[in-house]
């Protein structure tokens, strides 16, 4: 029974997405729109390659956590339902665009992923983060300087830099792996900042700088978050994260004096959160919040079960299926559906932190624990935004945010976490043998 629960609530999210797709058909006939069958089929079919997976695994005869893998079966359903109910507003969407081909590709990369690490080839990544390093750098920099040239027409205004939170966290995993003594037991501070904390100051800024030239702020965010939980759950030392949360709060506190260096979008989003009435109600504040007022409109109108399915008022909020699709699924599934979403993120976030915290080895923990940290990092700073209760970022929602590239990246990092679980528990049950045959 408890071999069969895995796909049993596999099973579950497919029958889910099905009835949510027969709902936004229902609900296009009552509002008099059109629902193509097609992408119904498609999307379906989508759901049934979990199945595939599911059953590629058990060949392999895969022993680890089987929870990543249900999560993003519910979370890739509720975005094949977002998508269908999308395409209402604009039949005319291609039956197998890049996102959907990104998407497919994401799922079926997941055993290939596990069937890769579990190979051995974490140690040699894990000698050659330097290496990573540099190529992710000089990737960066190619795209830094194509975007600037060509600007928002750079591969139709996707973002493939979302592929570099990968090698980053894995270069930064390997660089604590491989001085986490000194960085867990030294007393000696001034040795600590000079080994420890200036260079992983120096992993982090390079890129950053990279990211604010192709004009991704947001990024920026993610990864100064990732690096405070991360030192945090590496050492254990609360000094490390109220220190880090003592640096945001200077850092809000001095960007009003930094408003002339910054882009006009970013002063614009750090105004509207600050002082969201300012200027109300000239024609120049509407247009300036009208993204914003929107979404918290929406995410009140749903109330507590929603308007249902198909039956929201998508067409008058701008970038809907990208960075604001959380409040799109508030508006149509209400509070119990937007609980339900924030419940299974939440699953995911700690399953991939028991995953690390219990992995032996240091780099394959700091790796497992980071990816982590970012997907559960990127949820909160995504609803934040669309709640208002941070600044809007750009940042896109995991797994439900319209973005081929995120996804893959997504996908990798589920496919990781669940290859350390399985490395693990065969670690676990040979060190059990072996206490045994001592016996």
């Amino acid at each position: 029974m408890k071999n069969r629960c895995e796909l049993y609530l596999i099973i579950l999210s497919i029958m889910m997405t099905v009835l949510a797709h027969f709902e936004i058909y229902y609900s296009a006939f009552l509002t008099g729109n059109f629902a193509s069958t097609p992408p119904f089929i498609r999307n379906i079919s989508i759901m049934l390659l979990f199945l595939i997976v599911y059953a590629v695994l058990k060949v392999m005869k895969f022993k680890g956590n089987y929870i990543p893998l249900i999560v993003i079966s519910f979370l890739t359903g509720i975005n094949l339902s977002l998508n269908y109910r999308f395409a209402l507003s604009s039949p005319s969407t291609r039956l197998f665009s890049t996102f959907i081909i990104s998407l497919i590709l994401g799922i079926l990369f997941i055993p290939i992923i596990i069937f890769y690490f579990r190979n051995n080839w974490i140690a040699k990544l894990k000698r050659r983060y330097y290496l990573l390093f540099g190529t992710t750098i000089l990737c960066l920099f190619i795209w830094s300087i194509i975007s600037n040239i060509i600007g928002e027409k750079f591969l139709f205004s996707r973002t493939p830099w979302e592929l570099a939170k990968i090698p980053i966290v894995f270069v930064i995993g390997g660089f604590l792996s491989e001085y986490s003594i000194i960085f867990i037991k030294k007393n000696n501070f001034f040795v600590l900042i000079l080994i420890i904390i200036c260079p992983i100051f120096l992993l982090w800024i390079i890129p950053q700088i990279l990211f604010i030239a192709m004009g991704d702020l947001g990024q920026i965010i993610i990864f100064s978050l990732f690096i405070l939980f991360l030192f945090f759950a590496v050492s254990g030392k609360f000094v490390y994260f109220f220190s880090g949360v003592l640096f945001i709060f200077f850092i809000i506190y001095i960007i009003p004096f930094l408003y002339r260096f910054l882009p006009e979008y970013v002063v614009a989003r750090f105004e509207i959160w600050t002082d969201f009435w300012n200027g109300f109600p000239s024609t120049e504040w509407f247009s300036r919040i009208y993204q914003p007022l929107n979404s918290l409109f929406a995410v009140h109108s749903g109330g507590l079960f929603g308007v249902g399915f198909g039956m929201g008022y998508t067409d008058l909020k701008p970038k809907s299926s990208t960075d604001f699709i959380y409040y799109v699924h508030a508006e149509e599934i209400g509070f119990i559906g937007t609980l339900s979403l924030i419940l299974i993120y939440f699953s995911l976030l700690i399953s991939g932190l028991i995953t690390g915290f219990k992995c032996s080895d240091n780099f394959v923990r700091y790796c497992v624990l980071g990816f982590s940290i970012i997907i559960g990092i990127q949820t909160f700073v995504n609803i934040g935004g669309v709640i208002n209760l941070i600044p809007l970022t750009g940042i896109p929602l995991p797994f439900l945010s319209k973005g081929g590239f995120a996804y893959l990246t997504f996908s990798f990092m589920v496919g990781f976490i669940m290859a350390a679980s399985e490395m693990e528990k065969n670690l676990t049950i040979s060190h059990s043998s072996q206490e045994y045959l001592r016996k």
